[in-house]
């Protein structure tokens, strides 16, 4: 049957007929093809399809799937859409390749299945909860195309400031790697000009003051949280290296002066005690508050407290973090086994340089990141905006 629906909340000028209702597997086919490829014949000029987020893993030689140019990928565990742009190998199962019946786009029936695709819901094949969907579609390819194109142009550019994005997280990963010494040496790989002393390995707790959160009797119940208040942190509050103040929890200030915990101030560092060890967040947008008691509020003190948050953000953390982490279950430190961290310490103007470039890093890729949420959020308010 197909009876006719609304139009959509946003369209292209110049077209007025209604959409057709319709049923996904009345207008869409799936053709079974897989060939499983020995680890040596990755090698060759072809894609390698497999199942996951990024499906291009390689190259093959032999007999591909030569019609790339009218059909879209659908992952039917992953739920993950690919449109091929050269001839290729599925080479695990659960790839479905994807055509339309009649006549259609690609680049709208690639929109098409990532409007109606079904929620994940763990290891589970979707094609036949797909085909089974209602869903709308105009009468002309015309609008198909450029539905089609918009969405296109989107995703390059959404594309584009992922690839940035992935290109500037790696940069710093490497500085983090090269900026600090390696493990046994003095000086690091990479040294801003005119700095050549060698490096002091320290105490952590010769250079900071730890505040727990406080752990009596006297530990905020759920039913003394408030709406507004002072911001009673916890672990989740600690995204991307700041402090969530939209997310957290709060106390009256009575009950904050009741605490004999943590007293935060700007430049302290939170650190994870237990459970997601090791994250933290430099505080710099907010001096009123307190942590859970899962956390640490680190003062720094004789040290530059951004060069001290780059260096419990690298390696070097990590490799101390292991040694000392005392939890069974859980992974679990105390302030006393993290004062014990070794770190390296230059003098506080190479600290300073070290952490003025880190900050520059940082600074670009979170205009990146959220460059790529807003694309992102838009291409998701289209897709719902430009389908019925």
């Amino acid at each position: 049957m197909q009876e006719k629906a609304s139009v959509p909340a946003i369209r292209f000028a110049g077209f007025t007929d209604d959409w057709e209702q319709r049923k996904l597997g009345e207008v869409i086919k799936a053709e079974p093809f897989k060939q499983y490829l020995k680890e040596p014949e990755i090698d060759g000029k072809y894609e390698v399809v497999q199942q996951g987020d990024t499906p291009i893993l390689g190259y093959a030689n032999g007999n591909p799937f030569q019609d790339y140019g009218n059909v879209v990928l659908f992952g039917d565990h992953t739920l993950s859409l690919f449109k091929p742009e050269m001839p290729f190998f599925v080479a695990t199962d659960g790839i479905r390749i994807v055509s339309s019946i009649k006549k259609m786009d690609r680049d709208y029936l690639h929109c098409l299945l990532e409007r109606y695709k079904p929620k994940s819901e763990g290891y589970k094949r979707y094609y036949s909860i797909l085909t089974d969907c209602g869903c709308t579609l105009t009468n002309g390819i015309s609008e198909q195309r450029q539905i089609g194109t918009f969405f296109r142009h989107l995703v390059h550019l959404i594309t584009l400031h992922q690839r940035k994005f992935s290109r500037l997280y790696n940069i710093k990963k490497s500085m983090l790697e090269r900026m600090f010494p390696r493990e046994g040496a003095t000086v690091p790989e990479i040294r801003f000009a005119g700095f050549t002393d060698a490096w002091e390995q320290r105490k952590l707790g010769d250079f900071a003051d730890f505040y727990n959160g406080d752990r009596s009797s006297r530990y905020p119940k759920d039913s003394e949280l408030v709406t507004e208040g002072v911001p009673f942190i916890n672990a989740g509050d600690l995204v991307n290296g700041r402090v969530k103040l939209d997310t957290a929890n709060r106390i009256t200030k009575a009950k904050y002066e009741e605490l004999s915990g943590a007293k935060i101030r700007l430049g302290d560092i939170i650190y994870c005690l237990r459970g997601t060890l090791g994250k933290n967040a430099f505080v710099d947008n907010f001096d009123f508050g307190t942590v859970a008691s899962s956390l640490v509020d680190i003062r720094p003190k004789d040290i530059d407290g951004k060069y001290l948050f780059h260096v419990l953000n690298s390696d070097i953390e990590y490799r101390q973090r292991v040694v000392h982490d005392e939890g069974a279950a859980q992974p679990n430190l105390s302030a006393k086994n993290l004062s014990e961290f070794t770190i390296p310490v230059p003098d506080k103007q190479e600290q300073e340089r070290i952490a003025s470039f880190l900050d520059d890093l940082d600074h670009l890729i979170t205009l990146h990141q959220r460059e790529l949420e807003r694309l992102q959020n838009i291409k998701k308010s289209c897709l719902e905006k430009m389908f019925v």
